[in-house]
C-alpha cells in the first residue's frame, strides 16, 4: 500500500488487525507501454479490485521538519541539461544529479524518519550531492562514512536546513479489505 499510494508505511492505519500482520505476495505484469509512473495507479485499483481495499486521506498534526534555505543561502548547483546520470540513495549519502527541492524533502523524510515538507520555495532541478555520518555509524566499523551528522551535512553542503516543526500531513487510514483476495 506503501507503493500504491505513496505514503510510508508508519502514516497508514485503521483496517483490522490481521493488516499489520499478514504479508501478500502480488505477482502482476504491467503492459507494455506502462511507465513508473502509472504502476501506483495500477496497484491501487488492483488493490480495490482483488481484496476490496477502501480508504481514505486524513491530514494529521505530525512532528516534521520543515526543509528551508540556511542564513548563509543555498549551495547548490542548477541541474545540468543533458540529465545525465541517476539518483541513489545510500547509507550516509544522497546522489540526484536531477532533484527536485520537494523530491529532496521526500528522500530527506526516509532518512531522517520523520515527514520533510519544502519550504525553501527553490524551483527547478539541482544536482545534490549530500554525505554524512550515519546515526548507527561506529568508529570501529571502516566501512561507514566518517563525518558530520544529516544535519549538520545539510547545512555546509547545501546550504539548507531542517527546523523542527508541527505539520499538517496525510495519513492514509485503511476502512476495509477482505482478508483473502480474489483470484485472477
Amino acid at each position: 500500500m506503501s507503493i500504491a499510494y505513496g505514503i510510508p508505511e508508519d502514516r497508514i492505519s485503521g483496517g483490522e488487525s490481521w493488516t499489520e500482520s499478514q504479508p501478500y505476495d502480488i505477482s502482476a505484469r504491467l503492459p507494455a507501454n506502462a511507465t513508473k509512473t502509472d504502476v501506483p495507479a495500477m496497484l491501487q485499483a488492483l488493490l480495490a479490485e482483488r481484496s476490496k481495499l477502501v480508504v481514505h486521506h486524513e491530514p494529521r498534526a505530525s512532528s516534521a521538519y520543515d526543509l528551508v534555505i540556511a542564513n548563509n543561502g543555498p549551495k547548490l548547483k542548477r541541474a545540468s541539461e543533458d540529465g545525465a546520470g541517476s539518483n541513489y540513495i545510500l547509507k550516509g549519502r544522497i546522489v540526484g544529479p536531477q532533484l527536485s527541492m520537494e523530491a529532496l524533502a521526500v528522500t530527506l523524510s526516509r532518512q531522517t524518519g520523520r515527514p520533510v515538507v519544502d519550504r525553501t520555495s527553490l524551483p527547478g532541478l539541482f544536482d545534490v550531492q549530500l554525505t554524512w555520518a550515519p546515526d548507527d555509524a561506529q568508529p570501529d566499523k571502516p566501512s561507514l562514512p566518517n563525518g558530520p551528522s544529516i544535519y549538520t551535512a545539510l547545512q555546509e553542503q547545501l546550504g539548507l536546513q531542517l527546523r523542527p516543526a508541527k505539520e499538517l500531513v496525510d495519513y492514509l487510514v485503511i476502512d476495509h479489505a477482505n482478508r483473502t483476495p480474489e483470484e485472477n
